[in-house]
């Protein structure tokens, strides 16, 4: 008997405080783009870094998969059918050494590297006015080829370009992610 006038104490309760207009809500978040847009065009990534040329694609890529998943939006392939159009510029990416071993000869021998990319996106309008603008870094680490050989001292040149376009579409993914979500949060 007890546990059934718990059960309704917190039925009631449960009700009250989800009628009460407190700020949560249940279900789906409403998000929207500013001023309530329905349809968004994203122009190719604008690319400053001299290192890491073509990952404008992955950027530009990331970017309107998210727009398009999150549902909020249609993402057009045509500039004059959208009703914002969403740039972004990717100005810094450095690969850093991150954990190191000493060598007999004093000279690091890194295990990770740190991948930092620094980009900014902007939503702009049909008269090119700036609706919304946003500044992101993005950070990961990546494995070094691993050596397994005594006294060899080179690796697959391959393996870490490899592996620094692999971390460079994860980094593109996270921060299409994070862009979306706070693009939508507030509107």
């Amino acid at each position: 008997m007890k546990i059934l006038q718990r059960f309704l104490n917190f039925t009631v309760l449960f009700s009250v405080v989800a009628v009460s207009g407190c700020a949560y809500r249940f279900g789906p978040n409403q998000r929207q783009l500013p001023g309530g847009a329905k349809r968004i065009y994203v122009k190719m990534f604008d690319n400053k870094t001299p290192e890491e040329v073509g990952i404008e694609v992955d950027f530009t890529n990331s970017f309107a998969t998210e727009l398009a998943r999150s549902g909020v939006a249609t993402v057009t392939s045509n500039k004059q059918d959208a009703e914002l159009v969403f740039e972004g510029t990717i100005h810094t990416i450095s690969y850093m050494g991150a954990t190191s071993t000493q060598t007999e000869v004093l000279t690091p021998l890194y295990s990770e590297y740190r991948t930092s990319i620094t980009i900014v996106v902007r939503v702009v309008d049909k008269d090119n006015k700036e609706v919304w603008q946003g500044q992101f870094l993005g950070e990961k680490n990546y494995k070094a080829p691993q050596l397994t050989v005594p006294g060899l001292r080179t690796a697959n040149p391959l393996y870490n370009q490899s592996a620094r376009r692999q971390i460079v579409r994860t980094i593109s993914q996270e921060m299409a992610s994070e862009a979306v979500g706070r693009l939508t949060e507030n509107f």
